[in-house]
């Protein structure tokens, strides 16, 4: 799966342990990233019909803070 980069966050999915910290963070915020698929083919993702941006723009920062592994990343240094 490709990287994807917005002007606040960048997700690299190779990274990504799928811990679902971001996805609960979200859900406590009432918006941003969740679980989509199941099985081997699960992956984060922003709801369906919202781009990344539209889903990460107001939380990115806390995004970026909460993963573990720095999937969620600062776009431009690519580290948390």
């Amino acid at each position: 799966t490709a990287v994807v980069t917005t002007d606040h966050i960048a997700f690299y999915p190779e990274r990504c342990v799928l811990c679902g910290r971001c996805v609960a963070l979200s859900r406590q915020r009432g918006s941003g990233l969740c679980f989509h698929h199941r099985g081997g083919k699960t992956q984060i993702a922003p709801p369906w019909g919202q781009t990344w941006e539209q889903a990460t723009d107001n939380l990115a920062q806390d995004l970026i803070d909460i993963c573990p592994v720095g999937a969620l990343c600062h776009p431009k240094t690519d580290t948390k």
